[in-house]
């Protein structure tokens, strides 16, 4: 496992598998696979994208929406 976050009350895990890099999304012990790719830096970048690490990306919209 190369990651474990709760986000929105929901267990997120990003694990490397096989030459595989995937996102599993985990709610009452029922795991369900949101990303699957051979590509890190596109697995990595989905991941921080979901865990809300990029929020200066949507802070960045929200200021040009106001000009």
């Amino acid at each position: 496992m190369l990651g474990h976050q709760e986000v929105d009350g929901k267990e997120c895990e990003f694990h490397y598998d096989r030459g595989q890099y995937l996102i599993i999304e985990i709610v009452k012990d029922v795991k369900k696979q949101l990303y699957k790719s051979h590509n890190s830096q596109e697995a990595y970048k989905t991941w921080n994208s979901l865990i809300g690490r990029k929020k200066g990306f949507r802070n960045d919209e929200r200021k040009k929406e106001k000009k």
